[in-house]
């Protein structure tokens, strides 16, 4: 059974190699050099960053992780009724192939979810892929008009 939990600095290589299996839709062949040079700038990366309102779940299974669920935290302008508001936005949703359809991902989002009750988040928001629709929908997210967006670039 997996363990759910906060990620650690020590699970930079492992959050890399997940990220780069969810953007390269788990691509069998790719360049060995450019996967090792992405893992070694990630790591990088999240040793120099400080971001608090960046969160990595992870679900762990004999000592590796399996799956990843990110949110950002976003802290909301204060308001009249709400003065220190936020919400979360939920990205790099991914279970490594092997373990799908068993219960880990929606055992993730569950611990996800929990996590942004605790911290008093108003909502969780998340953009997913045409095929992921329906994995939130049985969690209880809904669709709601889309928001108005000026795309700057493709990316």
């Amino acid at each position: 059974m997996p363990l759910y939990r906060l990620a650690r600095a020590a699970d930079a290589p492992e959050l890399a190699k997940l990220r780069w299996g969810l953007r390269t839709d788990d691509a069998l062949t790719f360049d060995e050099g450019e996967k090792a040079r992405f893992i070694q700038n990630f790591v990088a990366w999240m040793n120099r960053s400080s971001d608090k309102d960046l969160v990595h779940w992870v679900a762990e299974r004999d000592g590796g992780l399996i799956a990843v669920m990110s949110v950002r935290v976003v802290h909301k302008l204060p308001s009249p009724e709400e003065f220190e508001g936020k919400i979360g936005y939920l990205a790099n949703s991914y279970v490594r192939p092997e373990y799908r359809n068993r219960g880990v991902g929606t055992a993730l989002l569950a611990a996800v979810k929990q996590w942004a009750l605790s911290e008093k988040l108003e909502l969780l928001v998340v953009w997913p892929s045409e095929l992921a629709h329906s994995f939130y929908e049985r969690a209880g997210y809904r669709r709601y008009d889309d928001p108005v967006v000026l795309k700057l670039r493709d990316g």
